[in-house]
């Protein structure tokens, strides 16, 4: 192996290294700001605080939004599959989310 291929190849192996930590960057920063509700709601679940729906105020009812959608829901519904993020149901009534007609919230 001359002189040239082995710059190209060292070229090419810090190349695919800058590129494997960018991807585990960007997969960290994937988790903690996209994933963040899922790993809430485990947590919630490990410590038996997974939300009741007749909770005493909106203010303490626990529902779950998603990134693209304009629904809350309550956990296990079918639409969370891809996003989980949790917020009061205050939260979600003055952010103009509307409830689920499929697993149906508290109103």
């Amino acid at each position: 192996m001359n002189l040239k291929t082995k710059k190209i190849l060292i070229g090419i192996s810090a190349i695919i290294a800058i590129c494997l930590t960018a991807g585990v960057v960007q997969a960290m920063d994937m988790f903690q700001n996209e994933q963040v509700g899922r790993v809430n709601v485990a947590y919630q679940m490990i410590e038996g605080k997974v939300p009741i729906a007749d909770s005493s105020s909106d203010s303490e009812v626990t529902v779950y939004i998603t990134k693209t959608g304009a629904k809350y829901h309550l956990y296990g519904c079918k639409y969370l599959k891809k996003s989980c993020i949790p917020v009061t149901l205050s939260q979600a009534k003055a952010w103009g989310y509307t409830p689920c007609k499929v697993c149906k919230p508290p109103k």
